[in-house]
């Protein structure tokens, strides 16, 4: 397995997480359109909202792209956890990048003991090692409906530079690609972590905020960015406490042993010595967002 996969992927990465799915024939043998065909064709933003027939333009949009059915509705508008949205983080910054006003600290890393006195376990090159979306809806919002309808959210990409959709929203947002995880908040609001954003616009991986309704519904924000070479995953948002948890994991892929892109979470450089329990490497780690 040399080389690499999917822009920056590792085929080490590949074949643990899914088993090389990629690389096997597509399971769907129906006649149904892929998504894939679907966002080729829809019309770009700047195509959308770029000219003087805008107005006319994006009202004769197809149903695909869909009038938003919550634009009345205080739900999903973005107004829980207060932040600025931070600028994209270039691919190749080893650290975790928050908001103003925000800090991160480590909740456990890989190799941490998990039970009170239990011993630290080594890790070393012979022990532990570092492991567009579609909105759906319901029939006629009947939620004893046995079918759906849906709409295209997002076609992701960088703004400035790719034929992306933002929900229809025309103002200033965060890049975003390789969309991966999707969670609500407790205002309805979406959050969606990425994978692999580097290979595909540059820019380290992040969690994003994604308004839902109203005039701002598709406005995308960068909450967070991760080192050089990990995944923003699984994320957990309490807005009402403040506080955000993900999982960065494998910072520092397609590193080396003896050369390693990362050494998050604890940053102990060669030569130098840490405290006990860090390690001068990368490991996956959770990480706990708090506003200060």
């Amino acid at each position: 397995m040399l080389g690499l996969t999917h822009g920056n992927r590792s085929p080490v990465t590949c074949r643990l997480c899914c088993g090389d799915a990629c690389a096997k024939p597509v399971p769907d043998t129906s006649e149904n359109r892929h998504f894939r065909d679907i966002a080729s064709k829809a019309p770009s933003r700047r195509a959308l909202f770029g000219g003087a027939s805008a107005v006319g333009l994006a009202a004769g949009l197809p149903s695909v792209l869909g009038a938003d059915p919550l634009a009345s509705a205080d739900r999903g508008r973005g107004a829980g956890l207060r932040f600025e949205p931070i600028t994209p983080v270039t691919g190749t910054l080893d650290d975790v990048t928050v908001t103003r006003g925000y800090a991160w600290q480590p909740i456990i890393r890989w190799g941490d003991p998990v039970l009170r006195g239990a011993r630290v376990r080594r890790i070393g090159a012979d022990g532990v090692r570092p492991g567009g979306s579609v909105r759906l809806r319901l029939s006629r919002g009947d939620h004893t409906a046995r079918s759906f309808d849906w709409n295209l959210l997002l076609i992701c990409g960088d703004p400035a530079t790719a034929s992306t959709y933002f929900g229809g929203y025309t103002g200033p947002v965060s890049p975003i690609a390789c969309p991966d995880n999707g969670v609500f908040d407790s205002t309805g609001t979406l959050w969606v972590s990425t994978d692999s954003q580097a290979g595909s616009i540059g820019y380290n991986d992040a969690l994003h905020r994604v308004t839902l309704s109203g005039r701002e519904r598709g406005k995308v924000e960068k909450f967070l960015s991760v080192p050089v070479g990990a995944a923003t995953c699984g994320p957990v948002i309490h807005d009402k406490d403040g506080s955000v948890f993900v999982t960065v994991q494998p910072p520092g892929e397609n590193g080396a042993w003896a050369e390693p892109l990362s050494y998050f979470p604890d940053y102990v450089m060669p030569g130098e010595r840490g405290r006990r329990g860090d390690f001068s490497g990368p490991r996956p780690t959770v990480i706990q967002v708090t506003g200060h």
